[in-house]
């Protein structure tokens, strides 16, 4: 509506006094805000703009600049060639495929530049976008007015570049303070805001801070707690699935251990293994791996590191997360890791034969080969504890349930918003209960074991902070390679 002494005539000139200037950027404006842009080229999602030389979406902007700015490692878990989805799934995307897609369209940092684009490519964009529009309207969209603008791609007939935001987007709803520097765990959450929504169609299940009333909702909490799981942990319910293969692998790997000792016994007799600052000191003087001790190290790390980034994965998409700051989300993390771990693999672990394998059997270690980096006071509890939870027989919805019941515990590491963090672990207790009244004739009794063994577990998390202190003692000079791992073992409880 115009102000008093600004009507226009209907035909005529403006009497508004405004400079010439002005009303040319307003139509400038104006017509930006209605030019329709293609899908993101990286994800499929709703594009805003050109970003480093690409048309894509906020979410997939955010994503590439802060890739450059940490210049962070990201590793594939799968072949290296991982779909890269839109909005409702981005979250679980590959990492190290999304930034691969980034830099095959050609995003880079010498693609931003000042100024507007031409009208070939004003020209080309609408005609792409056109294309898309016939084929499937409910994927185009015109691009939202943005608060400065220069985060908009201004469009002119005159002028030959496109206009690329150069600034940065703004920060997320939590993010860590400034002046503090990110460790290799933060800088995983330093994701743009609007990818914190889970792949379902509702948002991240944002629990309000209401108790759970109904069935329904109970049922809706679990049920998307397992989804999340086996969207980041599929291998969990092919180990319960499979639990008699796995039985009979580690069988095999025990027997083929056991002939390899008494073959080397006869060739070259009893032989004790090296202490720590004996096999170090022989790779010092030779560069030998003296009893792979070293190529054991490197399995592990490796393994490590694709763990937490499943991890963080997870903790990104359960219900209740969402809010939570990534300040606390770390510290949770790193508090809860062993335990966490501990409820997801302990199928893969036999007390009786003294080893472990993957559950595809790819993978294996013993007791003798954890020997070599932690203590027996470490090694032993936790192949026992491993025992009492085989004998749980423990279900997918148990195991999802727990897992997010270990990283809610507030009471071993600073947190900014412990009561926030305590109200969530009581709807996932809620949940449990209301589980075990459903498929236990005793539900008490199976709580009580439950309970019981979180209780028990932490006594091993006391132990397992000591071993990984002596550890980092010993061979933290081989971390460099391993950020997460390092940082994970660097925890020390309050």
């Amino acid at each position: 509506m115009a102000g008093p002494g600004k009507s226009k005539k209907r035909g005529g000139a403006s009497e508004s006094k405004e400079p010439k200037t002005s009303n040319r950027k307003a139509k400038s404006n104006a017509g930006a805000e209605t030019l329709l842009l293609p899908p993101c080229k990286v994800c499929g999602g709703k594009a805003s703009g050109f970003h480093f030389g690409v048309i894509t979406c906020e979410a997939c902007k955010t994503f590439f600049r802060r890739a450059l700015t940490h210049k962070q490692t990201y590793i594939c878990l799968g072949n290296n060639e991982c779909h890269v989805a839109d909005t409702h799934k981005r979250l679980t995307n590959c990492s190290a495929c999304r930034l691969q897609k980034c830099h095959s369209l050609g995003m880079s940092k010498s693609s931003v530049r000042k100024g507007r684009f031409s009208i070939e490519t004003r020209t080309r964009t609408i005609v792409e976008a056109k294309a898309v529009l016939e084929q499937d309207p409910g994927l185009m969209m015109a691009p939202r007015q943005l608060a400065s603008s220069e985060e908009h791609p201004s469009v002119s007939t005159t002028h030959t570049e496109t206009t690329i935001d150069n600034a940065p987007s703004p920060a997320p709803s939590h993010s860590i303070a400034d002046n503090m520097p990110l460790s290799p765990l933060q800088a995983m959450f330093e994701e743009d805001a609007a990818t914190y929504s889970v792949l379902w169609g509702h948002e991240a299940l944002p629990l309000s801070c209401q108790p759970l009333v109904c069935n329904g909702e109970f049922e809706m909490l679990i049920e998307t707690l397992v989804s999340c799981q086996d969207v980041v942990y599929p291998e969990i319910r092919k180990q319960l699935k499979f639990t008699k293969k796995i039985h009979y692998m580690q069988v095999k790997t025990y027997e083929d251990f056991k002939l390899k000792k008494e073959v080397f016994g006869e060739l070259f007799g009893s032989t004790q293994p090296v202490s720590t600052a004996e096999y170090k000191q022989i790779f010092a003087e030779t560069g030998l791996d003296l009893d792979d001790r070293l190529s054991h190290f490197n399995q592990k790390g490796k393994a490590m590191e694709e763990s937490i980034h499943q991890f963080a994965n997870f903790t990104k998409i359960i219900p209740g997360f969402r809010n939570i700051c990534p300040y606390d989300i770390t510290h949770l993390m790193k508090a809860a890791h062993m335990e966490f771990w501990m409820f997801g693999n302990y199928i893969l672990f036999s007390n009786k034969l003294s080893l472990a394998i993957s559950w595809d059997g790819s993978h294996n270690t013993t007791k003798e080969v954890m020997a070599k980096f932690f203590s027996p006071d470490w090694v032993e509890p936790m192949y026992a504890y491993t025992d009492t939870l085989h004998r749980l027989e423990l279900s997918i919805e148990e195991i999802a349930l727990l897992r997010a019941i270990i990283l809610t515990f507030t009471d071993r590491c600073e947190l900014k918003n412990a009561d926030q963090i305590s109200a969530l672990q009581e709807k996932y207790l809620d949940c449990l209960r209301y589980l075990l009244s459903k498929t236990f004739e005793n539900p008490s009794t199976r709580l009580y074991r439950l309970i019981d063994r979180l209780l028990a577990i932490r006594d091993l998390s006391h132990i397992n902070v000591k071993a990984n202190q002596k550890f980092l003692e010993e061979w933290g000079f081989l971390m460099h390679d391993y950020p997460l791992w390092k940082e994970m073992l660097s925890f020390k409880d309050i």
